[in-house]
């Protein structure tokens, strides 16, 4: 696995952990006609979903990443 795709993939995550600790903040919630709490839509909404989409991208492709062999970690 690559060095630089597990970066990559760590810096999403902190961008997804960032951006939905700032919808969870400013956006208000409602529950639809079957109970199931959202958000109300805004642009964080939209750059929250961008942003698990790329964190997607980037784990599948280091999934697919050759990796070396290296030891395991202990648990």
């Amino acid at each position: 696995m690559q060095t630089q795709r597990v970066i990559e993939a760590a810096e999403l995550a902190r961008q997804l952990l960032a951006t939905s600790n700032f919808v969870a903040q400013h956006y208000g919630t409602y529950r639809d006609g079957r109970g199931k709490e959202h958000y109300v839509n805004g642009p964080a909404c939209r750059q929250l979903r961008e942003v698990a989409q790329r964190l997607r991208w980037a784990l599948t492709a280091m999934e697919y990443s050759p990796a070396a062999a290296l030891p395991a970690m202990p648990d």
